[in-house]
């Protein structure tokens, strides 16, 4: 069963079993999502839907490629409940996310 938090298998039908590249392909992902994160993180705070939607949009993509699953859905998640200006979803979802990242982050820098 593919772990829905960090899921390799797509990196590795391109990669094969390159697992230096494909640590680096999401290393590089973690520091690069680093900033939209803590816009994210703000955006929620100001209530700023707007951002929200656009925050998560940009993200949600990336995090599908290397495989953070869990991530990526709660983008989508994000992304619908900005358009809709739904602070419900927004306060639930936004917190997760943030959680769902810290796993990816915490996984890559204890080689697991």
């Amino acid at each position: 069963m593919p772990d829905r938090v960090l899921d390799t298998s797509s990196l590795s039908a391109i990669f094969g079993d390159d697992e230096q590249t494909i640590k680096e392909l999401i290393e590089e992902f973690i520091v690069s999502s680093e900033k939209t994160m803590t816009d994210l993180s703000a955006a929620v705070d100001q209530e700023s839907a707007a951002q929200v939607k656009s925050l998560a949009h940009k993200l949600k993509s990336s995090a599908r490629t290397v495989g953070a699953h869990v991530l990526a859905d709660l983008c989508e998640a994000l992304e619908a409940a900005g358009k809709e200006k739904n602070w419900i979803k927004i306060n639930e979802a936004g917190p997760a996310a943030l959680i769902a990242f810290s796993h990816i982050r915490d996984r890559i820098q204890t080689g697991q």
